[in-house]
């Protein structure tokens, strides 16, 4: 390109940042937190489609218990067949609609469990989401991976990465040895607004509080710091993975 110094062919610099991502992944310890985060997360994101959910399951049991009482009373002789027939009508249609929510309620959830299973096969090759995101989705891989940066030697023609996330496995020099980095926060995903990643992040703190992820890593110590840097990491992480799969 004019200018910048450098005639390295943008297909070649592609290819050889996918060589960096070949054969890192998500360690397997993290991947119930990857589907927990996502999870919380997509009850975040679609609350008020849940709250929905919940006002019509409650209208619905209240619709099943009226259709009992009316059975009861018809049998009993207390109302006549054409009440019965009416109220039995109009029951029926409501619990119809409801039914046919559910329908919708079903695929909603299959959305969660294609959204977990893109991510944990993102999560054991990231080449995936390098090669289908969008420019703004690798630039928060990148950042996520490689949290010091990658940088172009233009002498050498190479890219170099200075170090890998100490949350990946494929990292030849962490020897599993954590290793502490001021996290800066990445900007709000673009598919989110402020305040569902808000929301977000705040049910995956209260959830992964210190003491959950200690239990839940019972063959590593968590300190502190580590609990801090890994629950930033897996937030961040968890946003962009559900905003992959939603582009």
């Amino acid at each position: 390109r004019s200018g910048c110094k450098s005639n390295k062919s943008a297909k070649n610099l592609h290819q050889q940042f996918l060589d960096k991502l070949t054969g890192l992944k998500l360690e397997n310890d993290f991947l119930p937190l990857l589907e927990e985060g996502i999870r919380i997360l997509f009850h975040s994101i679609y609350k008020d489609q849940l709250d929905e959910e919940q006002m019509l399951l409650t209208r619905k049991n209240e619709i099943i218990r009226k259709v009992e009482a009316i059975e009861e009373r018809f049998a009993i002789g207390e109302i006549t067949a054409e009440l019965f027939e009416k109220y039995q009508a109009k029951y029926q249609y409501e619990i119809q609609y409801l039914l046919d929510f559910e329908s919708r309620d079903s695929s909603f959830k299959r959305k969660i469990k294609d959204c977990i299973e893109f991510a944990r096969q993102a999560s054991q090759n990231p080449k995936l989401l390098w090669e289908n995101g969008s420019i703004d989705q690798r630039t928060r891989l990148q950042l996520l991976l490689f949290p010091e940066g990658a940088i172009y030697d233009p002498q050498s023609g190479l890219i170099q990465v200075v170090r890998i996330t100490d949350f990946f496995d494929g990292n030849e020099s962490k020897k599993n040895q954590f290793k502490k980095t001021d996290h800066e926060k990445l900007p709000s995903i673009m598919n989110f607004t402020a305040s569902e990643v808000l929301c977000g992040s705040l049910a995956l703190k209260q959830k992964w509080t210190h003491s959950y992820i200690s239990l839940h890593l019972a063959n590593k110590e968590c300190s502190p710091e580590y609990h801090k840097h890994l629950v930033e990491f897996m937030e961040d992480f968890c946003l962009l993975m559900v905003s992959a799969y939603l582009k």
